[in-house]
């Protein structure tokens, strides 16, 4: 787990994955908060950036995505959105970091079968006004959302489709927010490890025991799936009902 060092700016700084000095990123951050003087609103603004511009999806890489990947693809999941949004941030001074969980399969009932029983999950951490908030209501653009949060109560469940009914796609840069890691007792299986902070997704899976979606066979079965273009059907379909 990552010291909490704010002040050397240990999450300011550029890693593999977190390529915030980027050009692409540089200007897509710099179009996203233009005229934006508040930290506040620019990382508000960010988040809902990358909520609907980057869909809710996977890629050949799985996780394996550096921020200018996900630019690029314009999709991602937990852990890839974060990547991307935790630089964006970091562009802009304000310090972002990667936090991994892990989060019962049942969040994704409906759009794909993991093969396992719980997968690793990653929020973002974001620092303003002298303290972190926790937020992942970025992960699941709005339309997707939608219709997923509409199916759950049509079919009288609490958990699936990629999110969990009450779940927040919305966030006022203030408190907490969550769409897909809403820890909030309902589920009490939701989740049974929470591994902390890291550098990176690299870096979480290079040094985090027992972790999930690391392992080779998942790693594969994702990697197949999204290259035949499988892995996303469901999603799409569900965002276009």
């Amino acid at each position: 787990m990552e010291k909490d060092n704010v002040e050397d700016n240990e999450w300011l700084k550029q890693t593999k994955y977190i390529n915030h000095k980027d050009p692409a990123i540089t200007t897509l951050a710099q179009s996203i908060t233009s005229g934006i003087a508040d930290d506040r609103a620019k990382a508000v603004a960010i988040h809902d950036w990358v909520r609907d511009n980057i869909q809710f999806g996977w890629t050949k890489h799985f996780w394996a995505d550096s921020a200018t990947d996900v630019l690029a693809a314009g999709k991602g999941f937990c852990n890839t959105k974060s990547t991307l949004f935790v630089a964006l941030l970091r562009n802009v001074g304000i310090p972002a970091r990667q936090h991994f969980v892990t989060i019962h399969c049942d969040s994704l009932h409906g759009l794909v079968k993991t093969g396992s029983e719980y997968v690793d999950h990653a929020y973002a951490e974001v620092y303003l006004d002298g303290k972190w908030l926790k937020t992942d209501s970025y992960v699941i653009d709005s339309k997707l959302f939608r219709n997923a949060q509409a199916r759950l109560t049509t079919e009288n469940r609490l958990i699936g489709y990629g999110t969990i009914q009450g779940g927040q796609n919305t966030w006022d840069g203030r408190t907490d927010s969550f769409a897909q890691f809403v820890n909030d007792g309902r589920v009490d299986y939701l989740t049974t490890r929470d591994y902390g902070v890291f550098e990176d997704v690299e870096t979480f899976y290079k040094t985090a025991p027992e972790t999930i979606n690391g392992g080779r066979f998942t790693r594969a079965i994702i990697c197949v799936l999204a290259m035949t273009g499988l892995i996303n059907k469901k999603t799409e379909s569900l965002r276009k009902s």
